[in-house]
């Protein structure tokens, strides 16, 4: 491991990076890329797993971009204990490689990464250093801007004697840092539990079909990408899949996936809203909305729907999140019931499913701004 000096940033400062790249030339170029980019501090590279956790455990460190492959070793590895042993620290991984792309990308995203940035097909640091700069400004920003917030927290007003409508479906969204709280939710959910439920997760398209088949795995339930007319079953799960957008519409007394390709929302498709606001339509009171960590505002719209239309919805909380931006737009709206840690999601998705209500300890973190 060695240290890269260079002078005190004049930018304000973004983070402190560790750059992990078995490449000793590869490295020390892209490392001197990144640390000419105004708010970047390179604070040291790695070219082990050792090496890179011990420079971890030193402090100091912001952000790590680790690259899948490091000689004999795999940077997935190193993913799972900095999210094990210093979760504070946000993870880029670096992924290259077309046969093994899809498995390491779907090992990243359920391990926690931030974000994933690809390896371009030529060898070239100055494109990869680029790409790594704008990953790493979006996340930073956003975590950012909620630390920035003020926070008030107060206790949810559940009326005791008002009985909700039982959920005749379950529609989840979520973006960066999603995957395994999604998959913690299915892995946890009673196997008795039957309401279907269909996933938004913002995700390179060619990767869905693998997060699907590790859902499935994960979580012994059958999930499946969604196909356009498909009537929705008791306990199954579908997965919105890439480049377009996935819809609830009434057939009959059922559901009933559309597959829609409209223009991006949000900058993404598959988007949270067009779901969301289809199954207010479709169901009205019955439907039970899910928010969890993401960037942007995707949800706030259509989680503002169902609430209009007598459904719920449930976010996830600011501390859990890895960025509070998607549940933290839903409570601005006013359209949340109920902020919830992974530890509680699965148990809160069952009984408020049944028409009940969530625990007494939930609270609601509500985003105010500072004044300027």
């Amino acid at each position: 491991m060695e240290t890269v000096r260079q002078t005190r940033p004049t930018a304000p400062l973004i983070c402190r990076l560790l750059v992990v790249d078995d490449d000793l030339i590869y490295g020390r170029l892209l490392s001197g890329l990144l640390a000419r980019v105004p708010g970047i501090q390179v604070v040291g590279t790695a070219r082990d797993l050792a090496g890179a956790k011990a420079r971890i455990a030193e402090g100091n460190v912001d952000v790590v971009s680790i690259d899948v492959v490091l000689g004999h070793e795999s940077g997935l590895d190193l993913l799972e204990w900095v999210k094990a042993y210093h979760p504070s620290v946000t993870t880029l991984l670096i992924t290259g490689g077309e046969n093994e792309r899809a498995r390491n990308d779907g090992q990243g995203v359920l391990l926690g990464a931030a974000a994933l940035v690809r390896k371009p097909a030529i060898d070239a640091p100055q494109q990869l250093a680029s790409m790594l700069t704008d990953a790493i400004r979006h996340v930073m920003f956003h975590r950012r801007y909620v630390s920035r917030q003020a926070v008030d927290q107060r206790p949810v007003q559940r009326p005791q004697d008002l009985v909700h409508t039982r959920a005749e479906v379950v529609v989840v969204g979520a973006s960066t840092g999603g995957p395994p709280v999604v998959t913690r939710l299915l892995r946890d959910l009673p196997k008795a539990f039957d309401t279907p439920i269909v996933i938004v997760q913002h995700m390179l398209a060619d990767m869905l079909p693998t997060f699907a088949a590790q859902l499935g795995d994960a979580s012994a339930r059958p999930v499946a990408l969604s196909r356009d007319g498909e009537v929705l079953e008791p306990g199954r799960v579908y997965l919105a899949i890439g480049n377009v957008h996935t819809q609830l519409r009434r057939v009959g007394s059922g559901l009933a996936l559309a597959i829609v390709d409209a223009p991006q929302v949000h900058s993404v498709r598959p988007a949270v809203d067009p779901l969301f606001e289809s199954a207010a339509a479709a169901c009205g009171a019955a439907v039970l909305g899910v928010v969890l960590t993401g960037i942007g505002s995707d949800g706030a719209l259509g989680s503002a729907a169902i609430h209009k239309a007598g459904g719920r919805v449930i976010v996830q909380d600011l501390d859990s999140s890895v960025v509070w931006g998607m549940p933290g737009a839903v409570c601005a709206v006013d359209a949340a019931v109920a902020a919830v840690n992974p530890d509680e999601l699965a148990s809160t998705v069952a009984k408020m499913a049944r028409g009940g209500h969530p625990s007494h300890s939930t609270t609601l973190k509500i985003p105010k701004l500072r004044d300027a």
